[in-house]
C-alpha cells in the first residue's frame, strides 16, 4: 500500500516519539506500508522543523534533522 502522509504528522512523529504519529511512522519504517513524498513535502517538513520556535523548544539539531528526513 502506498501513503501520502501529511507534513502534521512526520512532524507531530519526530517531536513525541510516543504518540499516535510516531505510531504511524514506525508502522512506515518496519515495512507494513510504502510512504510516497514529493520534494514539495520534504522542503514543507524541513522548513516547519527549522522554525526557531519548534528548534529551540526541542532542542534539535542538524544531525537529527538529517536523519529523520533520511
Amino acid at each position: 500500500m502506498r501513503v501520502v502522509v501529511d507534513t502534521n504528522v512526520w512532524v507531530s512523529a519526530l517531536l513525541n516519539p510516543h504518540g499516535s504519529p510516531a505510531r504511524l511512522v514506525r508502522a512506515f519504517r518496519d515495512g507494513l506500508f510504502e510512504a510516497v513524498a514529493s520534494e514539495p513535502l520534504l522542503r514543507e517538513i524541513e522548513a516547519v522543523v527549522r522554525r526557531p520556535r519548534i528548534w529551540h523548544k526541542y532542542q534539535l539539531d542538524e544531525d537529527i534533522v538529517v536523519r529523520y528526513l533520511c
